[in-house]
């Protein structure tokens, strides 16, 4: 039988956070049931916040490529208006190159 992890604690990079304050239950849930934990921890982190309701899996992207590159999310300040383009060539060429921001600072500590 496999021993449970008493605790476990993750950081949320959510670009809408100011409107969803906590994790639903399920999700909640869900990451407790596979990860195996009995109480799961989390905190969210001070990334940019996106200004509108849809743009929510772009940011997702965003921090994605910014942590798979060893960048913290919490350091920068994206070009919003070049997100989607840059994506959508990302795509196009199967390659990923970070997403332009108007500022970064530090890599992922």
């Amino acid at each position: 039988m496999q021993a449970s992890i008493v605790n476990l604690h993750y950081t949320i990079y959510d670009s809408n956070r100011l409107i969803m304050k906590k994790l639903p239950n399920d999700t909640i849930q869900l990451l407790t049931k596979i990860t195996n934990v009995r109480h799961l921890l989390y905190s969210y982190a001070n990334v940019m916040q996106q200004l509108d309701n849809s743009s929510r899996g772009l940011f997702i992207i965003t921090y994605a490529t910014n942590i798979t590159f060893e960048l913290n999310p919490t350091k920068s300040i994206y070009n919003v208006p070049k997100m989607q383009s840059h994506l959508h060539n990302n795509i196009k060429n199967n390659i990923i190159f970070l997403f332009p921001k108007y500022w970064h600072s530090n890599a992922l500590q």
